[in-house]
């Protein structure tokens, strides 16, 4: 067995552990309270549920400075002068050695499918309705904001195709989709969302697409944007008469005592 294999194998083993299993041995049933254990980590899978949709400052504001860090780059020469033409030149000098590429329009949407798929493969902290309304709501907000501000500011891209260059449109998407991810699964998950996010931001500074202020701010825009999507869930759940994740919770008896499961 690979060493990557071993992590991936124990990782698998702790999150069920933690998240899904209250289970005791039957030579521990005589000295430990079954349903207070069964209390107990239903109490953490709730907590866990709602920690997800509380509204935090701190986010806002993390994402509020890395996209003011991108937004230097709108009319700052300095700036540009600094960071963007001396990442560009790096860039074009890679495009013109190994060709375009394409990828980056379809590597967009990856995180998003992982985070409605992966919930079929492992346990999701939400149902599939619910991760479904997240993305879709993600998806509007981040639309909405990239685009506004693409055709209010105006910026011309680096190849001069186009005045809507900020911020990159593409690597929003990716962000969103790997924060939502990262939000609803964490873990290697996170990892794996996150380097395909930054991949297509770094291809779209290779096509000669985006300059790097675009892609920061794209970033934190997507980012955000999946903040959002999570903050509005419990109004949307009131609003379309959806059912609470957290009260699909199930305990289910097994041979070594109980496991709590999601039903969706």
């Amino acid at each position: 067995m690979t060493i990557f294999a071993a992590v991936k194998k124990l990782l698998g083993i702790l999150f069920s552990i933690i998240l899904l299993s209250g289970s005791l041995m039957a030579q521990e049933a005589d000295s430990l309270n079954l349903a207070d254990t069964v209390n107990i980590t239903f109490a953490q899978r709730l907590k866990e549920i709602r920690k997800t949709e509380e509204f935090k400052t701190r986010t806002l504001i993390t994402g509020g400075l890395v996209f003011t860090a991108g937004a230097m780059g709108i009319d700052s020469r300095r700036y540009s002068k600094g960071l963007d033409t001396p990442v560009r030149d790096w860039m074009t000098a890679l495009q013109d050695e190994w060709g375009n590429t394409h990828i980056d329009n379809y590597i967009q949407f990856v995180p998003t499918a992982a985070y409605l798929g992966l919930g079929f493969a492992t346990k999701p902290k939400h149902t599939f309705g619910e991760r479904t309304m997240v993305a879709a709501t993600s998806g509007v907000v981040m639309a909405a904001t990239v685009n506004a501000m693409k055709y209010t500011i105006r910026k011309l891209r680096p190849d001069e195709s186009t005045r809507n260059s900020f911020p990159s449109g593409h690597t929003a998407t990716a962000f969103m989709g790997a924060e939502l991810v990262m939000i609803e699964y964490g873990g290697w998950y996170a990892v794996g969302a996150y380097a395909a996010a930054t991949f297509v931001g770094l291809t779209r500074m290779y096509n000669d697409r985006h300059w790097m202020s675009d892609v920061i701010a794209g970033a934190a825009v997507g980012a955000l944007s999946a903040h959002v999507g999570y903050w509005l869930l419990p109004a949307e759940r009131r609003l379309f008469g959806m059912k609470d994740s957290s009260k699909q919770l199930a305990i289910i008896p097994g041979l070594d005592g109980v496991s709590l499961a999601l039903v969706f």
